[in-house]
């Protein structure tokens, strides 16, 4: 699956191939992140709080923090993190082929977390991966089935003024 979500701490799918093929990653980036101008109550693209894109769940019996990632196809831990939980999950094998921005990561295993979350129980595959510099992800599907993100599939601010705020008119952009 192709995500339509590109930049910055985001991931992007490469087309299906013969075997399951997939990107994931958290892009480290020496780019100032957006600013708030003082006296704006608002913030386009951006947020006042660090945490707002993270979320605590509990994975056998341990608490796992996951940043919730739109443009991740699937859900990552570290191995670090698998080798920290107590009651380790008993992996799996994966034939998924994992990529980033920095190249391939190796795929250590899979397996079947279960977690709640708003008293709900959500079932779901984690994989687990070898690599330094790598934050635990929570995918675009797990995240939209817990309510933690929602997909907009159309927005219209035809009759809206106060909508229209950061939308641009600007040239088409041609080579």
């Amino acid at each position: 699956m192709k995500s339509n979500v590109k930049g910055q701490n985001h991931i992007v799918a490469k087309p299906k191939v013969t075997e399951e093929d997939r990107f994931v990653g958290d892009i480290e980036s020496d780019r100032p992140k957006p600013q708030v101008e003082t006296g704006q109550s608002t913030a386009f693209l951006s947020t006042e709080k660090k945490d707002a894109w993270f979320v605590s769940l509990k994975v056998k019996r341990m608490r796992l923090r996951f940043k919730i990632d739109t443009g991740a196809d699937v859900t990552i831990i570290t191995k670090k993190t698998w080798l920290a939980m107590k009651d380790k999950p008993r992996l799996e094998p994966t034939a998924v082929r994992l990529n980033s921005v920095g190249g391939q990561l190796k795929a250590f295993g899979q397996f079947m977390a279960v977690t709640k979350h708003r008293n709900t129980v959500y079932r779901f595959n984690v994989i687990v991966i070898e690599g330094e510099k790598i934050t635990n992800l929570l995918s675009q599907d797990v995240a939209a089935d817990m309510g933690l993100v929602c997909r907009l599939e159309q927005f219209d601010a035809s009759g809206d003024d106060d909508a229209r705020i950061g939308l641009m008119k600007t040239e088409t952009v041609t080579k």
